[in-house]
């Protein structure tokens, strides 16, 4: 999985939370941080848009979102390159979506039992089990 350098931390990720084990919470110090993470080549997930409330631009900040719940979640860092071409869908259905995620990552879905329906249930909880540009 890709090496990302998180350049800054939000006010709401700032918060300190303790595990049981009186550690800090991981969890709680790495929310909101999609819109801060770069990856190797240094470009953000998140690139600075508009405000996208409708058509392809509002979709593609949603993917990106989710790409960067991915990644914060579960390690799945995928390259700037692959992100651009996922997120600038015109239309994805659950299933290729994970499939392309694990595939710029170097995995093969059809052997990727857990991960598969892992990330594919990610996305319907976000869109349903496809989404287009005219759902925005």
């Amino acid at each position: 999985m890709s090496a990302i350098a998180i350049t800054g931390i939000n006010s709401r990720a700032s918060s300190k939370a303790t595990a049981p084990n009186g550690r800090e919470s991981g969890k709680k110090v790495i929310q909101g941080l999609c819109s801060r993470l770069q990856f190797d080549s240094g470009r953000s997930l998140l690139p600075h848009m508009k405000e996208a409330n409708s058509g392809p631009a509002a979709l593609e900040k949603q993917i990106r979102y989710l790409l960067g719940d991915l990644c914060v979640d579960w390690g799945f860092c995928i390259p700037p390159a692959d992100a651009d071409r996922i997120a600038r869908s015109k239309r994805l259905e659950a299933d290729e979506f994970a499939a392309e995620v694990l595939r710029a990552e170097g995995m093969f879905s059809e052997y990727e039992t857990k991960w598969f329906p892992r990330i594919k249930q990610r996305f319907i909880e976000r869109f349903g089990s496809s989404v287009s540009v005219e759902d925005f």
